[in-house]
């Protein structure tokens, strides 16, 4: 109310003082009141222009952090990079790698200076990542050297793997593909040839222009069923999130939530698996990680099977996640349902089932991440909302939905944003056009993270931070909007309130430790 006095009173004044202006020339008065009038007017309307900017700039995510006299020193570092990739860009777009595609630039991002330092700074948590797409490809095409692997080839498309799988005999006949052991295809022909042939159909790289967002998804899907073999194997499960785990680690990620779909694990003697033993083994390799890193504060598993089932199915699902929940208190995070929106059913559809366990189970659910708008698809965001969801998981039609982006902040439900994510999968082109730059330019709570980070060819999180901080952000956005981008994805976060204190108090001394390694360059 006050900050509209303001504008009131600054108005009034200009207009007072260009209507006597407009008087002072009719009357004819001397030049040099004329000038005074003038002068005086301008001082007003730069007063005024300077008090947008500064309300602008406070009012954007990160504006009210206050930086300590360290921070500001390590800012001006930090900076000085950003608005030195920035002004390249504004001199010549085609040197500015953050607005063209991830697939053309991310090698070029690599090997500048902030960048670096975006990977050594503690990030917080990620907040939104798939089970199956977490470590490395290079990691993954280790797993493929394991003796039992056999690769489904096609029969029609030439070097094209379907399927993965670990036997001691050949698998049952496939339709559209031939079994193989890989180790005899690599006999067959240089290791090195069939390596760079996995290794092309476990990401989307470099591929960048699909015909649509459904052939996008084909491809997309192909993947997932390519590894989910490979990394449901028993004894690959546990060290495959153990990995996960170091690599997110090492990118400056203390705290991850893995959404995962907790297929059912498999061996070579018919062991009889349920998804108790799934999250049993991630739980054991959290534990284990724990134990030999002081600094990580942990994961958590958000239960997410797919979205396109019968209503039967779906009542499995939440048997599922009261079960998880009874045996796994401190490990399970909540609920939420995956796979391409568009196609999906509707939250709607399953509305009054999800009410029936409202307040028992915490919800995370993906909605909104499509460009249509006035579809059940879009609405979902509506659905998530009324639900009571925690977060809302990519929400790009949010900006659509007004009264739904109100509601949304009245809860303080915050939107799950995957800069890299939404571009290889065609939803945004160049990233200076996300959604979400409104979002941070209105403080709404985000958090950044990174979805499938091992399809893109990306780091676990440090290539959606640079993203973030260098076009969706304001170019004039500082450390305060890094600081507050980590600090959110620890507020916003699957914690208790005692759990919450000790995640702040573990991501503070990296914090600082981080800041003081920044400002040793200073004066080495």
């Amino acid at each position: 109310m006050m900050a509209n006095c303001c504008w009131l009173r600054y108005l009034a004044a200009l207009f007072i003082l260009t209507n006597c202006l407009v008087f002072a020339l009719l009357l004819d008065l001397p030049a040099f009141d004329r000038h005074a009038l003038l002068a005086e007017r301008v001082r007003l309307y730069e007063t005024m222009r300077a008090n947008i900017l500064e309300k602008e700039s406070n009012n954007q995510l990160g504006g009210r952090i206050v930086l300590n006299a360290k921070e500001r020193v390590a800012n001006e570092l930090i900076m000085f990079e950003k608005k030195h990739e920035l002004e390249r860009g504004l001199h010549n777009l085609s040197n500015f790698q953050a607005s063209q595609h991830f697939f053309r630039s991310f090698t070029k991002i690599n090997n500048t200076i902030l960048f670096q330092r975006l990977r050594a700074m503690p990030k917080g948590g990620v907040l939104h990542a798939h089970d199956m797409a977490l470590c490395s490809s290079d990691y993954l095409l280790k797993l493929t050297y394991r003796e039992h692997l056999w690769a489904c080839v096609s029969k029609s498309v030439e070097k094209e793997y379907q399927k993965l799988l670990f036997s001691l005999m050949q698998p049952q006949v496939e339709e559209t593909c031939e079994w193989a052991l890989l180790s005899a295809l690599r006999a067959e022909e240089q290791s090195d040839v069939v390596d760079k042939e996995l290794l092309a159909q476990l990401t989307m790289y470099p591929q960048e222009e699909f015909e649509n967002e459904d052939a996008v998804w084909r491809r997309f899907r192909s993947i997932f069923r390519l590894v989910i073999g490979l990394l449901s194997y028993a004894p690959v499960w546990e060290q495959y999130i153990y990995r996960a785990l170091e690599e997110f680690h090492e990118d400056g990620v203390q705290y991850l939530e893995i959404r995962s779909v907790l297929p059912i694990l498999y061996d070579l003697v018919g062991g009889n698996f349920t998804i108790l033993n799934t999250t049993r083994a991630m739980r054991n390799a959290d534990l284990r990680f724990r134990a030999s890193h002081s600094d990580w504060i942990g994961s958590r598993l958000i239960y997410a099977p797919t979205r396109r089932v019968s209503d039967a199915r779906f009542a499995e699902y939440l048997g599922n996640a009261l079960l998880l929940k009874s045996h796994f208190p401190d490990y399970f995070a909540g609920f939420d349902l995956v796979g391409f929106e568009d196609e999906g059913r509707p939250l709607r559809d399953y509305a009054g089932e999800l009410l029936s366990i409202q307040g028992e189970i915490d919800f995370y659910f993906h909605a909104g991440e499509t460009n249509w708008y006035g579809t059940n698809t879009d609405e979902n965001l509506l659905d998530a909302v009324l639900l009571g969801t925690k977060r809302i998981g990519h929400g790009l039609a949010l900006l659509k939905h007004p009264e739904v982006l109100r509601a949304a902040r009245l809860q303080n439900i915050a939107l799950e944003v995957n800069p890299i994510s939404n571009q290889v999968l065609q939803y945004i082109g160049d990233l200076r056009t996300h959604p979400a730059a409104v979002l941070f330019a209105d403080n709404y709570p985000v958090v950044i993270a990174s979805d499938d980070p091992s399809f893109w060819k990306a780091t676990p999180l440090t290539h959606d931070f640079y993203m973030a901080f260098m076009v969706i952000a304001s170019r004039k956005a500082d450390l305060g909007l890094l600081k507050q981008l980590a600090l959110n994805s620890i507020a916003y976060g699957a914690f208790s309130a005692s759990e919450r204190v000790e995640a702040y108090e573990k991501w503070n001394l990296k914090w600082e430790s981080w800041i003081d390694d920044i400002n040793s360059e200073m004066t080495s």
